[in-house]
């Protein structure tokens, strides 16, 4: 069984189950610290629109502001710790089993070149931050949604952040360099 805990300052604790996805809203759930001792087997995504944060993946230290996102392996040590009260954005949890009779996309999650700890933080540009917004946005939908094809919306969004993500990296890297 896999089950991790989010601190919250009222709460103390908000414990996540079985549930194999799990996208919130940071504005709904202002999660001010959390530490997964636990390594929980989930893929996580962190994407912040305003606010500031401190993400540790591993070792690695990452300052994160608005417009960047977060990429974690399943089974790395994660520390997060907000700085502002006025967090905004989506972070996201999804477990390899989730992507049953969807190997395509766990591979697509299991080589993802953002995804190890060094480098887990992609800082994107307003557009692009803008578009990965809207995926989140529409992926939280689908989980309140009753539709029986949710599922494969879902996925789709998935792989289009992870899409959108490269390609805003090797964009913004080679702006860099020029």
């Amino acid at each position: 069984m896999w089950s991790f805990n989010i601190p919250f300052p009222i709460y103390r604790r908000y414990a996540f189950g079985k549930e194999p996805f799990i996208v919130r809203s940071w504005k709904d759930h202002p999660v001010s610290e959390y530490l997964s001792t636990n390594r929980a087997a989930f893929f996580k995504l962190f994407h912040l629109t305003a606010g500031n944060g401190r993400l540790i993946a591993g070792l690695h230290n990452h300052l994160l502001k608005p417009g960047d996102v977060a990429f974690v392996s399943p089974h790395e040590l994660v520390l997060w710790r907000t700085f502002t009260d006025d967090i905004a954005g989506h972070f996201c949890f999804v477990h390899p089993r989730y992507f049953k009779h969807a190997n395509h996309v766990l591979d697509m999650f299991l080589h993802f070149p953002y995804a190890h700890p060094a480098d887990a933080v992609v800082c994107l540009n307003r557009t692009q931050s803008e578009t990965v917004q809207q995926c989140f946005e529409r992926m939280h939908q689908e989980v309140v949604g009753n539709h029986d094809d949710r599922k494969q919306a879902i996925l789709l969004h998935l792989q289009m952040i992870l899409l959108k993500v490269r390609r805003a990296a090797r964009t913004n890297s080679r702006e860099k360099s020029s």
